[in-house]
């Protein structure tokens, strides 16, 4: 379950993706949505821990922030 073909995983390098080709390809690690969702809603109910923290959310958003801002003013943005 999650698993990509090779045609579809990440790439590395500026601007690069899998439609667009080009760069180093790095292949994607399969997920377990339906664990992943079943962590949610235990959490929501109460009765576990966040599949998330809080910290790594904010990580992740600051990444998503400096990705919109670089494609924006076409500038490399360091974290």
């Amino acid at each position: 379950m999650g698993l990509r073909t090779g045609g579809l995983w990440g790439r590395i390098g500026s601007g690069e993706s899998p439609l667009t080709g080009g760069g180093t390809p790095v292949r994607t690690l399969p997920g377990d949505y339906p664990a992943f969702y079943a962590a949610v809603a235990a959490a929501l109910r109460g009765t576990g821990p966040n599949p998330v923290p809080a910290a790594e959310a904010a990580a992740a958003l600051a990444v998503l922030e400096a990705a919109r801002r670089s494609a924006r003013e076409g500038v490399t943005v360091t974290l």
